[in-house]
């Protein structure tokens, strides 16, 4: 699981990229199809999913750097944006 993260993280990256990208168009015709929108649920719904296992995946490398002093606060600012944006989105 630990080797995985770096290849989980860059799913729901592109996924929630996408999603805010398609919310940023100011078209009203674009905003007002039904099928944008699904798409855009599609993303925010898949981007979501997939990082539970990112999330989890990024807890078990976060134990094995905990006992590094130098390392910790590094891996807990990165736990601390990682949640957040998965929060926000």
């Amino acid at each position: 699981m630990n080797n995985l993260h770096p290849l989980f993280v860059h799913f729901p990256i592109a996924l929630f990229s996408l999603y805010a990208l398609l919310e940023l168009i100011p078209s009203k015709k674009v905003r007002n199809n039904t099928t944008v929108f699904f798409i855009k649920l599609f993303l925010l719904l898949s981007g979501t999913l997939s990082a539970w296992p990112t999330l989890m995946s990024g807890e078990s490398i976060e134990h094995m750097f905990s006992s590094d002093p130098m390392l910790n606060g590094v891996v807990e600012m990165h736990s601390l944006w990682a949640s957040t944006s998965v929060a926000i989105f």
